[in-house]
């Protein structure tokens, strides 16, 4: 196959358009770069950006905002950047390591580097030597200290160090003082590993029991204020896998759990499934089973927890009372996993169930107040510890991400705005931060107390002293601002932009920073930009290379369906496009695209076949409706859809009416299976890892997800909403195999055969109906691949090539593709 591009050639910089291969279109692809933001200096002066390409990671550029024009300094295969002031940086990578001096441009080498950390509010840093060699340096370069046989260095925020050192026969825990290191711990078993406890106010020690049973773990405990070790020789676990300890909050206690996954057992002759098992989820790759403890480290009071009722434990509320759950199954495979979740007395060893069917808790600092969101409830509860009660708040799914705040309130995102709860009288506000529109918490992270699978237990606490940044959307412009809330005011950091903002550099008390934007134009280009000034100026290009990028076209067109429900479609026109031609164009299908109406344009292969900037270059319209499920089901809704969007663009007197193509991929393979078997609207169809047969994947079982097949139908992507016993009918209208002799257009079909999500056997079951049915169809197998094509494969390429020339040779008319002729001439 050969494909007609236009764009610059990379090396020549001359126009070119030409009938291209693939190994040059391999070479164009591998010249696109992507970036991110590494650091940036506190004056906001210098930042480092990591440029990556298809085959390289490597190269880190500097730039000076005093001369923006080009970088200042270029950093090759040491990605890990670390400011150790204003202008002093320390990179490392590949075993190799550089002290920079980005103002004299004075560079000190080190080799055989194993790790290094950077200490800013010291003004030195350390390197950990392949020999296990430690040195410590000042920010000229000058060697402080070095010891030998040390390892597992870890730092924390105010800059202390600790490491593993191996010393005659003892393994000792060191910390750094000055220019002198100092033995905190030793020990005659062997030091496995040092951590810093999340609060950072203790260094975990796990250790490893040498003249027990193999295996065996132990912990000891330092806390980091005094240096005082607390360790309990009772607690020992032979679960080696993951150790994880939990502060209680307010408390001199600690949740210990030793974990252990457990395979299953292998059948040599035949595997039982039983239809009462409630642990189908851990068939394939086995369950994990723990050793808790409960360890009172003033009191120097171990107790092992011993409660077959419950399989996990989680400390978020005080050192008696601990959420507790069963991983068991209860709800008959229908979606994620959900439990029931109750709060558990470890005095007396009572129970009571508090939440019903959920998979996230979001807790208080202070641990009084925990809520959840209930499946059966379908409503948020909030569970008040002090007052020992819970309370079913008065909205539902549409409120989410909610976030504690120091003033006794709860702040939720909703659909069209922030809403705040109060704790203490119940009153629920609707802020007006967004005015109306969507607004999200943007780049909060939570204190993750505990993770299984789906299931989540946080923290997410607010304090208002400090800023709270959020994203607001404007559906109806296609836009989004970036604002920081404090101290009761929002304050506009970046205004309402079309551009998605992959990361910026604001600080406090700096009007200047840097951000990083993409748009279907622009390919994550670096600018400087000024607080809450839409103007911004352009630093870097990350490929100045694609001019033709820039002469592309993309409108938003807005349309409803038969049921008045608004969409967006996003619609590119060719390359080189020429007012006076008519041309065919793709349409490509799976939910709702719009939102990806900012992403760039990038030459690569598609791993599902489909590729917008390849169509583009090769003189095709590209078309990207909404799909959405409603009360009819997603096949039905998915043709209204898709007609709707057809009819908002028929005025387009540029495109071709008579040649439009359908694509779709995983569920988007699905509707593209319904619309060809009700459709006359299109001259062919591809569809990749598809389903075909509805009735067959809904009682199937998903080792991929580890989930019953029918939960994507009942809860999930296909919304049906209702079970197949109590609606059949439903699922019937909606089943594509019911109206295969319907289908009125070629189909290309295609699968991995090593494809865990939707098997090659259902993309067969639809390419059979076609066969029994005498349509013009072709099935692509490939053998080594998955649900998508692995990149860099030889795989991705052919089926890229397979697919335009069927899009080429139904059409543009090329037919003489004789791969396509053995069967479209096979009568």
């Amino acid at each position: 196959m050969k494909f007609v591009l236009g764009l610059l050639f990379f090396c020549a910089l001359e126009f070119f358009s030409a009938q291209t291969d693939n190994a040059e279109v391999e070479r164009w692809m591998a010249g696109f770069a992507n970036s991110r933001i590494l650091g940036v200096s506190g004056d906001q002066r210098f930042l480092a950006i990591h440029k990556t390409y298809k085959n390289n990671r490597d190269t880190v550029l500097v730039f000076d905002s005093r001369y923006p024009k080009y970088p200042v300094d270029t950093i090759l295969k040491k990605p890990f950047i670390g400011f150790l002031d204003n202008h002093l940086v320390l990179a490392s990578g590949n075993e190799h390591a550089q002290l920079i001096n980005l103002k004299t441009k004075q560079r000190k080498s080190f080799e055989n580097v194993s790790s290094t950390a950077v200490l800013p509010k010291s003004r030195q840093f350390l390197i950990q030597m392949k020999n296990k060699m430690m040195q410590r340096f000042d920010m000229q370069g000058n060697l402080l200290s070095e010891f030998s046989k040390v390892f597992n260095i870890v730092t924390d925020s105010q800059e202390r160090c600790y490491a593993v050192r191996k010393d005659f026969g003892k393994d000792k825990v060191v910390m750094w003082e000055g220019q002198q290191i100092k033995t905190v711990y030793q020990s005659a078993d062997r030091i496995m590993k040092i951590e810093f406890l999340p609060s950072e106010r203790f260094v975990l020690i796990t250790e490893e029991k040498k003249n027990q049973i193999p295996g065996m773990r132990t912990l000891t405990l330092l806390r980091t204020k005094d240096l005082k070790i607390f360790k309990s020789e009772s607690i020992l676990s032979s679960k080696t896998d993951r150790v994880k300890v939990t502060e209680i909050p307010n408390t001199k206690t600690f949740l210990i759990d030793f974990q252990q996954n457990v395979k299953p057992v292998q059948q040599d002759m035949v595997e039982i499934w039983y239809a009462g098992d409630k642990t189908l989820r851990d068939k394939k790759d086995g369950s994990k089973v723990h050793d808790f403890w409960l360890w009172n480290i003033e009191e120097s009071m171990a107790e092992k927890i011993v409660d077959n009722r419950f399989t996990d434990f989680i400390a978020m509320i005080d050192s008696r009372y601990l959420w507790a759950y069963h991983t068991d199954e209860t709800f008959s495979y229908t979606g994620d996993r959900e439990y029931d979740f109750y709060i558990y007395d470890t005095q007396n060893q009572k129970a009571e169930k508090v939440f019903d069917r959920t998979s996230n808790l979001v807790a208080s600092a202070d641990g009084r107040f925990t809520l959840a969101y209930s499946k059966s409830e379908k409503r948020w509860i909030l569970y008040d510890r002090q007052l020992k009660g819970k309370k079913v708040l008065s909205f539902g799914e549409t409120f989410t991400n909610p976030i504690f705040t120091n003033e006794n309130t709860v702040l939720f995102e909703t659909d069209t705005d922030i809403a705040k709860y109060s704790l203490k009288s119940g009153r629920l506000e609707i802020l007006n931060w967004g005015n109306g529109n969507k607004v999200f918490f943007y780049n909060f992270i939570p204190k993750t107390i505990h993770e299984f699978a789906n299931i989540t237990a946080d923290v997410r606490q607010w304090d208002s002293s400090k800023p709270l940044f959020l994203k607001i959307n404007r559906d109806k412009n296609n836009d989004s601002g970036y604002y920081v809330y404090k101290n009761n005011l929002i304050k506009e950091i970046i205004p309402f932009t079309g551009n998605k903002i992959r990361d910026f550099t604001y600080m406090e008390n700096e009007k200047r920073f840097y951000s990083i934007e993409e748009n279907f134009n622009i390919s994550g280009d670096l600018f400087e930009r000024m607080v809450s000034e839409s103007d911004k100026k352009t630093i870097y290009k990350s490929n100045p290379q694609d001019l033709a990028v820039l002469e592309l076209k993309q409108e938003i067109i807005r349309f409803k369906n038969s049921l008045g429900r608004e969409l967006k479609g996003i619609l590119y026109y060719p390359a080189r496009f020429d007012a006076s031609k008519k041309y065919p164009m793709v349409v490509h299908i799976y939910g709702v695209l719009h939102t990806h109406a900012d992403k760039f344009l990038q030459l690569e292969w598609g791993d599902n076949g489909f590729n917008k900037r390849l169509l583009l270059e090769n003189g095709y319209f590209v078309f990207q409706p909404d799909t959405v499920v409603d009360e009819r089901g997603p096949g039905i809704s998915a043709l209204d859809c898709v007609h709707s969007g057809l009819d908002a663009v028929a005025g387009n007197i540029n495109i071709n009416k008579k040649k439009i193509g359908l694509i779709g991929h995983s569920f988007g393979g699905y509707e593209t299976n319904f619309i060809a078997t009700q459709s006359k609207r299109f001259r062919a169809f591809v569809s990749g890892a598809s389903v075909g047969e509805l009735v067959n994947f809904y009682f199937s079982f998903s080792d991929l997800f580890k989930i019953a097949d029918y939960s994507r139908f009942e809860t999930g992507q296909f919304a049906f909403n209702v079970p197949y016993a109590e609606n059949k009918e439903l699922y019937f209208r909606n089943n594509p195999i019911n109206y295969v002799e319907n289908v009125s257009a070629p189909m290309l079909m295609w699968s991995g055969k090593k494809d865990a999500n939707s098997t090659t056997a259902m993309t067969m079951n639809f390419y059979m109906g076609l066969i029994r049915n005498r349509k013009k169809a072709i099935a692509l197998l490939y053998p080594d691949q998955k649900h998508n094509m692995a990149k860099n494969s030889s795989e991705i390429m052919n089926l890229n090539n397979k697919v335009m020339d069927w899009w080429d040779y139904f059409l543009k008319d090329r037919v003489n593709i004789p791969w396509i002729n053995l069967e479209m001439k096979n009568n």
